[in-house]
């Protein structure tokens, strides 16, 4: 049980560290080149912004939906967030390319 767990936290941090790099590398190709270093900066705070009021919004919602209510939340927005986002980006953006 202690394994299964541990690989689940291992997974759960690897696909953070993935969707950061992502994420960032979106807000570099989204940085203005005279001003990249305050364009991406205040990106990355919005994100940091986000991030807090979500972990706000769904200790809400989990006091009163349930757990299993938020994460049937979670994932329905989730899938609604990655369709979004892949419609939104256009294919030739830099972070859609496949080489690196």
């Amino acid at each position: 049980m202690h394994a299964l767990l541990i690989g689940l936290i291992v997974s759960n941090t690897v696909s953070r560290y993935m969707e950061v790099v992502a994420l960032y590398t979106l807000f570099m190709g989204a940085a203005a080149k005279e001003r990249a270093g305050t364009d991406f900066t205040l990106l990355s705070c919005a994100q940091l912004f986000v991030f807090m009021g979500g972990a706000l919004v769904s200790g809400v919602l989990a006091d009163a939906v349930g757990y299993t209510g938020l994460f049937a939340v979670a994932t329905l927005l989730s899938v609604l967030s990655l369709w979004a986002a892949l419609r939104r980006v256009p294919a030739h953006h830099p972070a859609m390319a496949l080489d690196t």
